[in-house]
């Protein structure tokens, strides 16, 4: 089957700037937690996700974690690749800057080692293939997912994933027509 790219053509990944994260389990399977009251009760391998998420400022220099959340069978994460001038200009060269679709890849194989090692199977697939990025480009834009970030947990009612859903995610639809790449 052929895969639709949502990239931007001629983008440069690695540029400094804010990306919107969006990675799904998968199959979309509800592996990472179960939402009550609004908040995410998670499983033991929703534990060791947000080890890895708060990893992430650690292990990829020149990158920082905004807003985040983990959801049943997804994370949203804004992560923004920054430019650092307390570095010398040798330092900076020096520094080796990887794009954020790889600080997402070396994440996903991170965790999906680590589960695999503690439960004994080697083929278990944490990951649905790929991930949905979105380059933020705006005051607004940012403002949106920050939103959209902090509500999907309240919103859960709403997810089109949640076989109990009782209605439409009006945020949902409207930052979808604002955050197309």
């Amino acid at each position: 089957m052929l895969r639709k790219n949502v990239r931007l053509k001629n983008f440069d990944y690695s540029s400094y700037g804010a990306y919107f994260i969006t990675v799904c389990s998968s199959q979309r399977r509800q592996l990472f937690g179960a939402i009550e009251d609004g908040r995410l009760v998670p499983t033991q391998l929703g534990e060791m996700l947000a080890s890895h998420i708060e990893g992430i400022p650690k292990h990829q220099l020149g990158f920082d974690l905004g807003d985040m959340v983990i959801m049943p069978n997804h994370i949203h994460l804004l992560l923004t690749n920054y430019y650092d001038p307390s570095l010398s200009a040798a330092e900076r060269a020096a520094r080796k800057v990887v794009p954020v679709t790889t600080v997402v890849g070396l994440f996903k194989s991170g965790v999906t080692r680590e589960w695999r090692k503690l439960i004994g199977d080697a083929l278990f697939e944490v990951w649905q293939r790929g991930f949905y990025e979105h380059v933020v480009r705006s005051e607004e834009e940012l403002y949106l997912c920050r939103e959209y970030i902090q509500n999907n947990p309240r919103a859960w009612h709403l997810d089109r994933e949640n076989a109990k859903r009782s209605g439409e995610n009006e945020l949902y639809k409207r930052i979808g027509g604002v955050l197309r790449n």
